[in-house]
């Protein structure tokens, strides 16, 4: 007390000061229109900037939370699409209509693959090198198993090569041992994706044949042929780059899925891969 009875002793003149100011500024706002507006403007803009900045932090630190949220809510969509296709395929086998007449049952029709799919986090990524990885935070006790597939929200992410306990390895899309039967989903046609390496943004699509036209801004989808990815998901949009060599395009494509900012992904199961691929082993070549 002793103490702040002789600061405001030795320093009465400021303090008289700033109490005489503050007096006429409540004065000349109380009595001018002009300036009562005016102070009432900027008070007002000072609250809406306080405003933006608290929502802001809180946004920041609800992002996590929300990252969840829309991981489980894009989970919840594929596994709706999934069941959606069974639905349909088993629905296109039991009636198939030919010239408005209701034919037999056409087991053919039906199909028998059906997939799963595992939420993970990205623990680690590259995309600067030639050969490049994924480190995902799933791992054995979630049943993820090596070839299993990995997707993004926006499209194919990579394939997972090395599992331990908790965590996973995949090879990214972005590497160039990294092959993927692809097609055009437009005019159905099937090819090969790769990378070669460079850009992060940009794939190829191959061996299509010249015969078929190509078309800027077509969509390049998972053919279905490979037992690891579901049929259709998106790979990228072909770009105005293609060449023919040997009556095959090499055309190339802008990939759907960035690379440089990913962060919640989905490992793919695929519940009759491995009795599919038993099928051919042993095979002669």
């Amino acid at each position: 007390m002793f103490r702040i009875v002789k600061f405001l002793t030795e320093y009465r003149n400021v303090v008289y000061w700033f109490i005489l100011q503050f007096l006429a500024i409540i004065i000349i706002v109380n009595y001018n229109d002009y300036q009562r507006h005016e102070v009432g403007d900027n008070i007002l803009q000072l609250s809406k900037a306080m405003q933006a900045r608290r929502a802001n932090v809180k946004n920041y630190f609800n992002l996590d939370k929300e990252n969840r949220i829309l991981t489980e809510e894009n989970l919840s969509l594929h596994r709706k699409v999934e069941h959606l296709k069974s639905r349909l395929n088993y629905t296109e086998g039991i009636l198939r209509l030919d010239s408005n007449r209701i034919t037999a049952f056409d087991t053919n029709k039906i199909k028998k693959q059906y997939y799963s799919y595992i939420p993970c986090r990205v623990i680690n990524n590259t995309t600067e090198r030639n050969y490049n990885y994924i480190t995902l935070d799933k791992g054995s006790v979630d049943g993820v198993k090596p070839g299993m597939g990995v997707i993004s929200p926006r499209g194919i992410a990579g394939k997972v090569i090395r599992v331990t306990k908790d965590y996973s390895l995949a090879l990214s899309m972005l590497n160039l041992n990294f092959k993927l039967s692809a097609k055009d989903s437009r005019t159905g046609n099937v090819g090969m994706y790769e990378w070669e390496g460079g850009n992060s943004r940009f794939g190829y699509i191959k061996y299509i044949p010249q015969e078929v036209e190509l078309r800027i801004g077509d969509t390049i989808v998972t053919s279905g042929y490979s037992s690891v990815f579901p049929e259709g998901i998106i790979i990228g949009i072909l770009s105005d780059n293609k060449v023919i060599k040997a009556g095959f395009y090499k055309a190339k494509i802008a990939l759907s899925t960035p690379f440089d900012a990913i962060n919640d992904l989905y490992i793919v199961e695929a519940k009759q891969r491995e009795a599919i691929d038993s099928l051919t082993i042993n095979l002669p070549e």
